[in-house]
């Protein structure tokens, strides 16, 4: 059978019915404020459409190219490297208004070098442990400790560089896809469990330690006490959820995204996809998230070869990690952070990357085992 016979279709339908739907709410939550603050309230619709047509054309282009290639030579350790003297060098760059350090300007382009750092960090860790998976999976505790050696080192600098720039909720996300990794691949659960704790232990003293970080973790139980400040974005979230209702006050009728609500284009474009389609909407919206993710198991439980098995679970993770934490966020269950909707919320970087992982996950669907 063909490659091209191979594909599974599905996610290709599922992933450019998510970027169209996103574009629609891209323009709808963002013309308003962009027209104010810019003058231009296409602006921000023009490139969500060109970033979706770059994620595109990355899509078909990794669907269609062996994903071995991703193994050659020193591919794997030039990822890292690369991705990992990005991550320095935004250190170097202006805060943005959050106080954080996220954006890398190249004079021709401006990017999240944590987008790109969380993908090349799965690319090395997907090759080490194929390589090293009876190591890692062993009773050895110095090969064990051999096996397991580069991709902790990796992760740790990885997530360390990430969380110097001030992105918890990226290094969280980073960290779980790792973590996923680890189980995926068979890592004994007690280990999983000693190194859970550790990070856990570790990701509570760092953020003790950074007092904008604890306002956030306790605002969430009650953003009513600080309405004006910490719990005003949760507020006006809730606010758009709640006006949706059931059925929603229609496509481009949202009222929070005139200037109450901010970041309703990216981080918290679901509230204004509930006001706007309401809870029917939604949960539309996470049953196809969960097709997706359906899929994407199914393409690791089918994988060829334990490097396909790595990668296509990573890329499910990461994609399931994302969507669990922005719906948490934006119905004020878990303290807010700045993740992105995958494929809806504005931003080029992550859909770019996104979309260009959707391409590997479909090459290695179509050199699977069996019809899944």
């Amino acid at each position: 059978m063909s490659l091209r016979r191979n594909i599974d279709y599905l996610i290709v339908l599922i992933v450019v019915g998510l970027v169209l739907f996103g574009v629609v709410m891209v323009f709808s939550a963002s013309y308003y404020s962009y027209q104010i603050r810019e003058g231009d309230g296409l602006s921000r619709f023009i490139k969500q459409l060109q970033g979706a047509a770059i994620g595109l054309a990355l899509m078909i282009v990794l669907a269609f190219v062996d994903y071995h290639v991703l193994q050659r030579a020193l591919i794997p350790i030039g990822l890292l490297l690369v991705s990992i003297a990005f991550l320095v060098a935004v250190l170097f760059t202006e805060e943005d208004i959050l106080g954080a350090k996220r954006w890398l300007d190249l004079g021709f382009v401006s990017f999240q070098p944590s987008e790109v750092a969380r993908f090349a960090l799965l690319v090395f860790c997907a090759d080490w442990l194929s390589r090293f998976r009876k190591e890692v999976t062993g009773r050895d505790i110095s090969k064990f400790m051999r096996g397991m050696g580069a991709p902790f080192l990796a992760a740790v600098v990885v997530c360390g560089f990430i969380l110097a720039g001030s992105s918890l909720s990226m290094t969280i996300a980073t960290a779980l896809m790792f973590f996923c990794l680890l189980v995926t691949v068979g890592v004994s659960g007690r280990l999983l469990a000693l190194a859970g704790t550790g990070v856990g232990v570790l990701g509570a003293v760092f953020t003790l330690i950074a007092p904008y970080r604890v306002a956030r973790l306790t605002i969430f139980t009650n953003p009513w006490k600080d309405p004006r400040a910490s719990g005003f974005q949760l507020i006006q979230s809730l606010y758009a959820l709640g006006a949706g209702g059931l059925f929603g006050v229609g496509l481009g009728n949202s009222r929070q995204k005139y200037l109450f609500l901010t970041y309703c284009e990216s981080d918290f474009i679901l509230s204004i996809i509930g006001e706007e389609f309401g809870f029917v909407g939604v949960a539309v919206l996470l049953i196809v998230f969960l097709a997706l993710i359906w899929r994407g198991t199914l393409t690791a439980m089918y994988a060829p070869d334990t490097f396909g098995l790595l990668m296509a679970a990573g890329i499910t993770a990461l994609i399931a990690i994302q969507v669990i934490i922005n719906v948490a966020v934006v119905t004020s269950s878990m303290p807010p952070t700045g993740v992105p909707l995958p494929f809806i919320s504005a931003g080029n970087t992550s859909l770019i990357i996104f979309m260009s992982e959707i391409g590997v996950l479909l090459n290695i669907s179509s050199q699977r085992k069996r019809q899944a």
